[in-house]
């Protein structure tokens, strides 16, 4: 009999211990904080003060489908990843997924668009920039890139130094004011469209003309990624939300409609 009663009161005891264990942990959240920083045509303000562009409307189909609402917020790009590092449960698009950055964290799905490509834009007309080669570029020249951005990254393995022919800017408007008046030779930046008109919108004033070869283990892809402390329960229900609007082509049926879309709009 008093065996009987000893199991009963560990029962009990290890019953109690995970109902307070279920009790301590924090309730899901119904809003998730989204980070990302102005790059039209992936993410950018609208002008009804919305954020909009073609990786926030990705992000917010993924959002959806997980039962998920998002707090959309664009700022310099070392800021939204210092936002997205310092808070569990928050996420950052846009980024691309290294291997310095592969367990700082959790990477959801697969990426969102085909691979991009990083390209050197000098001002329209400038011939006398003209280099033949990114070796050319690293002993001749200097370039501005986006602070903590993949394509400083490139850079760096690359052997350029910062401070020397290389010089960061919170911004890429920053960055092409500073080519624009001779300050720097260079950006450096990634190249969404291939066409020349629809390149042009994203970095007016500015031509491309030298592309960055990457690393052969460099993934230049844009991913979703959650800060590595998230709660468990909400990564798997982004991780379910992506696999069903991939599975379904939405996810690919939204990106043709939104570049045609874009395109369009800015013809």
């Amino acid at each position: 009999m008093f065996t009987w009663i000893r199991v009963v009161i560990l029962a009990a005891s290890f019953m109690g211990a995970s109902l307070a264990s279920q009790a301590e942990q924090p309730p899901i959240p119904a809003t998730l904080q989204v980070y990302c920083e102005p790059r039209p045509p992936f993410s950018y303000l609208q002008p009804d003060g919305q954020v909009g562009g073609l990786g926030t409307v990705l992000v917010r189909a993924i959002l959806e489908q997980a039962g998920f609402k998002g707090q959309f917020q664009l700022l310099p790009w070392a800021r939204a990843v210092h936002m997205t590092l310092s808070h569990p449960n928050a996420l950052i698009y846009d980024i691309v997924r290294s291997k310095q950055r592969e367990h700082q964290y959790v990477w959801i799905g697969t990426p969102l668009l085909p691979p991009t490509e990083e390209w050197l834009y000098r001002q329209i007309g400038n011939e006398s920039i003209a280099p033949r080669s990114v070796a050319e570029v690293r002993a001749s020249y200097s370039v501005c890139v986006l602070r903590n951005n993949i394509t400083e990254e490139i850079l760096l393995n690359d052997g350029f130094e910062p401070g020397k022919n290389l010089i960061e800017a919170d911004s890429l408007n920053d960055c092409i004011q500073l080519v624009k008046t001779h300050a720097l030779s260079l950006l450096a930046d990634v190249r969404f469209f291939r066409d020349p008109g629809a390149d042009s919108k994203i970095h007016p004033g500015m031509e491309a003309i030298l592309m960055l070869p990457a690393d052969s283990d460099q993934q230049i892809h844009a991913y979703l990624a959650a800060n590595r402390d998230s709660s468990p329960q909400i990564i798997d229900r982004l991780q379910k939300a992506f696999k069903q609007l991939q599975a379904s082509g939405q996810l690919e049926q939204t990106l043709r409609q939104f570049e045609q879309d874009y395109i369009h709009s800015h013809n």
